[in-house]
C-alpha cells in the first residue's frame, strides 16, 4: 500500500447546511470488548465486541451558525432525511490536496449533534466544540466509512469570527479586566440499547447543568460589601450576561451598538449563583481570579425563561431581553 496522508474538511448536513471553519475533528469508536479466558489459562483466548458507542467531535470558529443549529438541546440526525458527513481530505504529494475520488467520507445516518464548550481568550478567535452522539439506524453501520470518494463541494470559507466580549455580573460591567470566557451547556446525554444489541438506538438529555466562567484581573470583586465576598452571591434580579464580540474582516470589531450592529452573541442569565474559584499569584505576574456563574432555572413567568437565553443577533449592552 502506498503512502497516504489526510487532513480535515467542512462538515456537511446535506440540504440542511454546512459547518465550516473546522479547526479539529476526530472519531472515537468506543469499542467495549468481551475478553475471556478460562480453565486456568493466563492469556485471553476469545474476544468479541459486546457493545459500542461511537462518538464524533469537531471544533469550529463558526459559532453563530452552530448555535443557531443546535441550541439548546442539540440537532437531531437525520432532519429531513439528511445525514451528517465528516470528511478526511487526501493530501497530494508535491502539491496541496488530491482532486479526484481519493478522499474518505464518514456518514452518520442517525444521532444527536450537541454543543459542548465555547471558549474565548483575549487576543484569540473564539471556538465551539461539538459532539455527535451516534446511534444505529437499524440498517447501516453507525458510521459508514467509505474511501476513494469524490469530495462534496462544501465551499470552505471563513465568514464569521468572534472573540472575547464584556460581562455583566449583577448589573456591574466587567470588560477591560476580563481575560477569558468559557461556556459549557452541561448537557448529559444518555443512550439506550437492549436485547443484546451492540449499538445504541436512542439518545436523550438527562441533565442540563450549564456553567459559565471568566477570569478577571480585578480582585476588588471579592469585597463583600460591594460584590461577591467569601462565599459568592445569589442573583435573582440583576443583569448577568456575557458576550462574544464579532470581528470584522480587514478591520477590528463591529461596534457595540448602532444601526446594523446587532451581530454579537449574548448569553443571558436571569437567576444564578456566582462565586470565585481557586487562584494564585506568582512573582512577576498578575493575579488572575476565576469566576464561576451557575445558572438556575427561574420558575416565575409564563412561560418561564430558559436556563440560559441566547441571542446571536445582539447589541452589546445591559438592556434586559424582552
Amino acid at each position: 500500500m502506498s503512502l497516504a496522508a489526510y487532513s480535515l474538511y467542512a462538515v456537511g448536513i446535506g440540504t440542511e447546511g454546512t459547518i465550516r471553519q473546522i479547526s479539529a475533528q476526530g472519531m472515537d469508536p468506543a469499542i467495549q470488548k468481551a475478553l475471556l479466558s478460562g480453565d486456568g489459562s493466563v492469556e485471553p483466548t476469545w474476544a468479541s465486541v459486546i457493545q459500542q458507542e461511537p462518538r464524533a467531535t469537531f471544533t469550529t470558529t463558526q459559532i453563530k451558525t452552530v448555535l443557531d443549529l443546535v441550541w439548546p438541546y442539540g440537532y437531531v440526525i437525520p432532519t429531513n432525511s439528511q445525514p451528517l458527513d465528516l470528511w478526511f481530505r487526501k493530501r497530494a504529494a508535491g502539491s496541496t490536496f488530491a482532486s479526484g475520488s481519493d478522499h474518505v467520507k464518514c456518514t452518520i445516518n442517525k444521532g444527536l449533534l450537541v454543543p459542548q464548550v465555547i471558549r474565548a481568550t483575549q487576543g484569540q478567535p473564539a471556538t465551539i466544540d461539538c459532539e455527535v452522539v451516534i446511534l444505529w439506524d437499524g440498517t447501516n453501520d453507525p458510521i459508514v466509512i467509505e474511501a476513494d470518494q469524490a469530495l462534496d463541494d462544501l465551499s470552505p470559507v471563513v465568514s464569521e469570527v468572534y472573540t472575547l466580549g464584556p460581562w455583566w455580573i449583577d448589573n456591574v460591567k466587567y470588560e477591560d479586566s476580563i481575560q477569558d470566557f468559557t461556556f459549557d451547556p452541561g448537557l448529559r446525554i444518555e443512550t439506550v440499547k437492549g436485547g443484546g444489541k451492540v449499538w445504541p438506538l436512542q439518545a436523550s438529555i438527562h441533565d442540563h447543568n450549564a456553567a459559565m466562567r471568566c477570569t478577571l484581573l480585578d480582585l476588588s470583586i471579592l469585597d463583600k460589601t460591594a460584590d461577591l465576598g467569601v462565599f459568592g452571591k445569589a442573583i435573582s434580579t440583576g443583569v448577568t450576561r456575557a458576550f462574544l464580540r464579532k470581528l470584522v474582516e480587514g478591520a477590528t470589531y463591529v461596534p457595540d451598538t448602532g444601526t446594523g450592529n446587532e451581530v454579537h452573541i449574548l448569553f443571558d442569565i436571569d437567576e444564578a449563583q456566582v462565586e470565585w474559584e481557586n487562584f494564585n499569584a506568582a512573582h512577576g505576574e498578575n493575579a488572575a481570579l476565576p469566576i464561576l456563574c451557575t445558572p438556575l432555572k427561574e420558575t416565575v413567568g409564563s412561560p418561564a425563561p430558559a436556563l440560559v437565553e441566547l441571542d446571536t443577533t445582539a447589541f452589546i449592552n445591559n438592556t434586559p431581553l424582552p
